[in-house]
């Protein structure tokens, strides 16, 4: 198994069926559309993907979803009590 993914390759990666360390296309190290169906959501969603990558080490993926202010659905209720 490959650790991290060399700046030339990163943008790469979010291709559709793209696949890096599998020249056999063995399909059970998967398809290579996961990367492309995050990228794809992110961008119907307006929201970033980053990616770090440290070759011989590891990736880190992030989608930065913004933080939603509670809706008045979601407020506690107080009760009121009748006597």
């Amino acid at each position: 198994m490959r650790l991290g993914i060399a700046p030339a390759d990163q943008s790469a990666i979010f291709d559709d069926f793209r696949q890096l360390g599998n020249p056999n296309r063995d399909r059970r190290h998967g398809l290579g559309l996961g990367l492309a169906i995050v990228r794809r959501l992110a961008t119907l969603l307006g929201l970033p993907v980053s990616l770090r990558s440290v070759p011989g080490k590891g990736s880190v993926f992030a989608v930065d979803v913004p933080l939603a202010a509670a809706s008045a659905a979601e407020l506690p209720v107080e009760s009121s009590s009748a006597a």
